[in-house]
């Protein structure tokens, strides 16, 4: 966004990246608008004619000056993504530090998971060896 940042200094501040701290995607929607009055570019279509838009906004965002509403596109759906990959990354280090603390393996953890209730889900579950 440093590039970008040269065409809209008055628009994308320390302040607006400040208030978009952990925010989803929807709340930084949100909050871009209450902050700067500005809607984010529209990107509508079929979902994989939004998705590549949505990739060449971003590709493009380095070196070429978008569009304001544009550029706030792209700085709402890479915050949205940072928070989302914040929590997926917060519950696997939470998930092994219940292993840590109840001094289990992984397979003993999923047991008793299973025997608490047995229509918890154990896809995807995933451990790591070192707290984050």
């Amino acid at each position: 966004m440093e590039f970008s940042k040269e065409f809209y200094k008055e628009i994308l501040t320390d302040e607006l990246y400040q208030a978009l701290q952990g925010k989803s995607k929807t709340n930084s929607s949100k909050t871009i608008l209450a902050i700067t009055k500005i809607y984010l570019a529209e990107n509508k279509g079929k979902r994989e004619d939004t998705k590549l838009q949505a990739y060449k906004w971003r590709k493009e965002a380095p070196s070429l000056q978008l569009d304001i509403q544009e550029v706030l596109y792209v700085l709402c759906e890479i915050n949205g993504e940072i928070a989302n990959s914040s929590g997926y990354l917060g519950a696997i280090s939470d998930r092994s530090k219940q292993l840590i603390f109840n001094k289990e393996t992984v397979g003993q953890n999923l047991y008793k998971q299973i025997v608490a209730d047995k229509h918890t889900s154990l896809k995807i579950k995933f451990f790591t060896d070192k707290i984050i």
